[in-house]
């Protein structure tokens, strides 16, 4: 079973998060995609940058889930 990656960025200025965004990325195991997902949303942040990130209270969530009947090795 491989796991997906989703990232959700929010706003604790405004108290709101857009729905979840698919990375794309698929992963043999949960480490891998936790790993992955703090990799990702630390690079994310860095992207926004520090102006946009303190302007709106700009914080990232991510968790990975499984999909069903995709092998390890598709």
């Amino acid at each position: 079973m491989k796991l997906a990656l989703f990232m959700i960025m929010c706003s604790a200025l405004y108290n709101k998060c857009l729905p979840p965004i698919d990375t794309g990325q698929l992963y043999d195991t949960h480490y891998d995609c936790m790993v992955a997902g703090y990799n990702k949303t630390l690079k994310t942040t860095e992207e926004i940058g520090s102006e946009d990130v303190n302007l709106h209270k700009t914080y990232i969530k991510f968790y990975c889930r499984e999909i069903p009947n995709m092998e390890k090795n598709t």
